[in-house]
């Protein structure tokens, strides 16, 4: 084995070995209970979809309870997908070293006795200078929604998460979403890794250490905060409050009229975007009067989603109200 292998394979064991060994998933959700993660990092910065900081702190200071927590059939079929994406990760690199984190060990930040990680696996690529460690995610059908777009940012924040507190300087992000295999690879981002650690420091200081509720984002953060009343109270309304009050219940009934609105178009969008897929039928690119108004662009979890034009389709219509 060459020096260069040599030396990566001493920095995968001298990492291995820092490993926290959980001996059951009910010993490791409790340690998960009591600290930070990489998906706790992405809700505290607020850009996951999972909850929000008010959410995450509720959760944080409530008391653990292994029995309570429901059967979630998302993180089941994420799990059981595990071995297979680990695998088409191995043969996608050809790895020369994997570890496959199948018991849920954990990794501890030296700087945040806090701030942990559960990494799906590490890797030794023999053709680079680096070990690397990899987190694997799947959806399907309701749950590929949000690939649509693009990779989620919060599985990115969740990786550098993950790299920063094990102190890799490169990961991979390795993904099956309705069949389709995708990845990334990306460096530490020391920037970006930082100031998710500070927003993390002050959210376990400030707020769950303190007992204190962050700053509410949305309705069911207030009712999350103000969920207790004195039975028979009476608060003499202020005219600034009643205002208020007004106001609540026109938004209410204008949002009323909105969704309802919102429904008839949203249904007349899908009937028309069925009408222009089976219009193009396997066809990639819509052409009219010799311009591109339509493509079926590939993104890059492997969907195909229809872009539509705008700057030649309205130039067509400006053509066409003026020959008329």
């Amino acid at each position: 084995m060459s020096s260069h292998l040599n030396n990566l394979h001493k920095q995968f064991e001298d990492i291995y070995a820092t490993r926290i060994i959980t001996n059951s998933e009910e010993e490791w959700l409790r340690i998960k209970h009591n600290s930070l993660g990489g998906t706790d990092k992405a809700i505290i910065a607020g850009i996951s979809t999972w909850t929000t900081p008010v959410g995450l702190f509720y959760e944080k200071i409530e008391e653990f309870k292994y029995e309570d927590r429901p059967f979630n059939i998302t993180m089941a079929r994420g799990k059981a997908l595990e071995p297979l994406i680990i695998e088409l990760y191995t043969k996608e690199y050809d790895l020369d070293k994997v570890w496959h984190n199948k018991d849920n060990d954990m990794f501890r930040h030296k700087d945040y006795d806090y701030m942990l990680c559960t990494p799906d696996g590490l890797g030794i690529d023999k053709n680079l200078p680096q070990v690397e460690t990899c987190e694997c995610k799947s959806g399907a059908g309701r749950g590929s929604h949000k690939w649509i777009q693009g990779i989620p940012e919060q599985y990115l924040v969740q990786l550098q998460s993950n790299m920063d507190v094990i102190g890799l300087d490169y990961g991979c992000l390795y993904w099956m979403v309705d069949d389709i295999p995708g990845n990334i690879r990306v460096q530490r981002d020391k920037e970006l890794c930082d100031a998710l650690n500070y927003m993390a420091e002050r959210f376990w200081n400030d707020n769950v250490l303190a007992d204190i509720p962050p700053t509410p984002q949305s309705v069911d953060d207030f009712k999350k905060i103000y969920r207790t009343c004195v039975p028979q109270s009476i608060l003499q309304c202020t005219e600034a409050l009643y205002e208020t009050i007004n106001e609540y219940q026109l938004t209410k009934e204008m949002l009323k009229d909105y969704d309802e609105q919102s429904k008839l178009l949203k249904s007349r969008e899908q009937e028309l975007y069925g009408l222009i897929r089976k219009g193009m039928r396997d066809n990639e690119i819509l052409e009219y009067l010799g311009e591109i108004i339509a493509t079926l662009k590939l993104s890059k979890n492997g969907v195909r989603r229809l872009v539509i034009n705008n700057k030649i389709l309205n130039s067509l219509k400006e053509n066409n109200h003026e020959s008329n």
